[in-house]
């Protein structure tokens, strides 16, 4: 089977990695996805030399995840023909979906208001840094400044006196794009149910401050929480993170202090601490947090991370080692549930890339094409949409598309 969206097309004018990676999710699901790129190319096809891995045309790694399973449409869209070409090719699609922003595609024509009259049933997704309103609305936006720091979280997560972590690009981004299909997914049963498109918007201020929302809350001042906070500041004892004999960070999540408090230090070898009403109860711990957190750090420090997770296991409390990136793609739970996958570029070079987080009884082999060379599909989406050979010929000695 081709998948649920099978006959659903889409038409992407995305860079970078959230509206590509929404779209990629469509692709996976069987719909058939249009990259409109400019005719150099979008940003993220160049961004491997930033982290000094391969971007060349051939053996491109970055792109891969963002935009398997698409067709490439090259396209000058500065030219009146190639706007013209556009707004063809969304006549014929069901769903839009772009991060340009709205100053830019007003003088295109490709904004909602003009697109709904090129095509009423179509879905229109539109995605910014910041929002369509408010003073911020025409500002850049990336998800490490958008998404993480403007929604508190990496002042939330750091530690008192410590330099704020700074993330790898895209898991604001990751995170965005599940919403932007949600969203899509429900304003297309909409259309089927009412005949008519609508507009869907997002930003990674409003994803960010949707994903922090316990922070945005914790944050008032009528709460009393002030951030960031020491590792003794915190809900539980279990709620910062040990070092193991082994030189490896374990994360332990156990909200359920009270009731299993004795539990963990008889595994911690602290079972002179089981009674003593300074530790029974939550509450009790938070005048004693340093000195338990202490006696804790020592006990983890005096094993070795397999004798740790072992107790954790058998106690059946959630935990995990921090690991490291170097490591992930060899995740031996990932491998089984098919959540990676090593892939072949056109060079032969291989490399492991994550699937879409999804997946469905009816499609057990999930596909994984190639990202498609910088307009190698413009010849046949511009045929489906009725150009000739040679007003697509003409076009490309006019460098309005790139053909391949």
């Amino acid at each position: 089977m081709k998948g649920p969206l099978a006959g659903i097309k889409v038409v992407e004018l995305g860079s970078m990695v959230a509206v590509p990676k929404a779209a990629r999710i469509l692709a996976d699901w069987g719909a058939e996805v249009i990259k409109v790129e400019p005719i150099k190319g979008e940003a993220w096809r160049v961004m491997g030399r930033a982290w000094k891995v391969p971007y060349d045309p051939d053996c491109n790694v970055l792109f891969q995840n963002e935009n398997a399973n698409k067709k490439s449409l090259a396209l000058d869209l500065k030219t009146e023909q190639g706007k013209a070409v556009m707004k063809k090719l969304l006549s014929t699609a069901d769903i839009f979906i772009t991060n340009n922003r709205m100053k830019a595609l007003i003088p295109l024509g490709l904004d909602y208001e003009s697109t709904i009259k090129i095509n009423p049933r179509l879905v229109f997704c539109s995605f910014s840094g910041y929002g369509e309103n408010g003073p911020d609305k025409d500002r850049a936006g990336l998800d490490v400044a958008s998404f993480w720091a403007r929604s508190g979280m990496l002042v939330e997560w750091t530690y008192a006196g410590d330099t704020p972590f700074r993330p790898l690009p895209g898991v604001g981004d990751g995170a965005s794009s599940y919403a932007l299909v949600g969203g899509i997914l429900a304003a297309l049963h909409q259309r089927d149910t009412v005949g008519k498109g609508d507009k869907v918007s997002s930003s990674l201020l409003t994803v960010g401050l949707f994903a922090n929302s316990s922070g945005i809350v914790l944050g008032q001042p009528q709460y009393g929480q002030k951030y960031p906070k020491s590792k003794f500041d915190q809900p539980y004892p279990t709620s910062p993170l040990y070092k193991t004999a082994d030189q490896d960070w374990v994360l332990v999540s156990e909200p359920n202090w009270n009731g299993r408090y004795a539990d963990i230090m008889r595994m911690l070898k602290l079972d002179h601490f089981i009674g003593d009403p300074r530790f029974s109860t939550v509450q009790a711990t938070w005048e004693n947090m340093k000195f338990i957190v202490g006696e804790m750090e020592e006990a983890f420090a005096k094993m070795t991370t397999e004798e740790a997770t072992d107790g954790l296991t058998e106690l059946d409390i959630a935990h995990e080692v921090l690991r490291n990136p170097n490591d992930v793609y060899k995740d031996e739970q990932a491998w089984a549930n098919d959540y990676l996958r090593e892939i072949t570029l056109e060079n032969g070079h291989k490399t492991v890339m994550p699937t879409s987080p999804i997946q469905f009884e009816s499609v057990p082999e999930r596909e994984f094409n190639l990202a498609p060379q910088l307009g190698a599909d413009s010849v046949d989406v511009l045929k489906d949409i009725g150009y000739s050979d040679a007003e697509i010929e003409a076009m490309h000695a006019e460098n309005i598309v790139l053909v391949k």
